[in-house]
């Protein structure tokens, strides 16, 4: 169910999380080359995070629910235990 949120949200609002660039290791040291590995390296950073925050809010779409069924599910049950001990 996570991953189909995530999909979802990679999919509609982080489009570019899912790419990934490759840069040739033996750069040569002039500047044209080192400079456009470190706008790849960016790239890949801001793409990291957006992967990160996509996977991020699908758990939190995913999990709050469930932890708020949960709760609710205890309390009616304290609640319940509490008038029957009273009773």
């Amino acid at each position: 169910m996570v991953n189909l949120v995530d999909l979802g949200i990679k999919s509609t609002i982080f489009k570019n999380a899912d790419k990934y660039e490759y840069y040739d290791p033996g750069i040569k040291e002039n500047g044209y080359d080192v400079e456009q590995a470190r706008r790849i390296a960016d790239t890949e950073q801001m793409r990291s995070r957006q992967r990160t925050a996509s996977i991020s809010v699908a758990m939190l779409v995913v999990g709050l629910p469930l932890y708020l069924y949960h709760w609710g599910t205890i309390q009616k049950e304290f609640r319940k235990s509490k008038a029957e001990s009273k009773a």
